[in-house]
């Protein structure tokens, strides 16, 4: 039988809290789109009540880890683009577009099985490693990964990105440096693309591409004015 008591500990999160964040944001990135990553359940804030809430609040894309995140935002009835960051799999392929999900290339061997399974168009963004050594093509082939998926004729290309390692030093203002002369070559320029590569500290150190993913500092963690946690843990005692 379920108990009817209440836990004497709870989450609270204030949601007005977190759309003052968002201005706060909105205020430091013009004209830039503003992605919001979600993973981990919103990093514990609920994954769809801030998925809602940040639609409403004007936020123009949600970055998700995988593909069971975003069907959860779909079911909850967020329209927004999400973009899935994390990897995928062939089995995935046919949610991945049947719940309008933009998903990351980073390799041709995964291009070719999402190729294999694609009807119509897929809608991906080109990942690019330039220095965190996690995930991403790196950028010395990225050119030719591009012309591959322009090949396939199933992929419509929106967005190419790369993630920092290191927060506003010297080594991320190589990478971003790096980013920069990759996203000059011809191929890069020959179509509109959404270039974006700044996480909350990239915000603060670099002038903001065409869209940036601050999740941090939206959820109220940074040294701005304007912002603050909304997440609060509270107990009796």
């Amino acid at each position: 039988m379920k108990s009817r008591v209440p836990h004497p500990s709870w989450i609270e999160v204030d949601l007005g809290q977190f759309r003052k964040n968002i201005e706060v944001v909105r205020g430091r990135i013009g004209k830039a789109l503003y992605c919001l990553p979600v993973k981990a359940n919103a990093y514990g804030h609920g994954l769809k009540e801030i998925g809602r809430a940040a639609e409403e609040a004007g936020v123009d894309y949600l970055g998700v880890a995988h593909l069971q995140e975003g069907i959860e935002l779909r079911d909850a009835r967020v329209k927004i683009p999400i973009l899935v960051l994390g990897a995928i799999h062939e089995d995935q392929i046919d949610d991945l577009i049947a719940h309008q999900l933009e998903f990351s290339i980073s390799s041709k061997m995964k291009a070719d099985f999402v190729a294999k399974r694609c009807e119509g168009k897929c809608r991906v963004h080109l990942e690019v490693d330039t220095g965190m050594h996690r995930t991403g093509v790196r950028s010395s082939t990225a050119i030719e990964l591009m012309r591959h998926l322009r090949d396939l004729k199933v992929f419509d290309v929106v967005g190419i990105y790369s993630h920092f390692a290191t927060a506003g030093d010297a080594f991320a203002t190589r990478q971003m440096e790096t980013f920069q002369v990759l996203l000059m070559e011809p191929i890069f320029k020959e179509q509109p693309l959404i270039r974006h590569i700044a996480n909350s500290s990239g915000i603060t150190h670099f002038p903001p591409l065409d869209m940036v993913r601050p999740s941090l500092i939206t959820f109220g963690y940074g040294a701005r004015e304007g912002v603050a946690p909304c997440f609060a843990l509270k107990s009796k005692v």
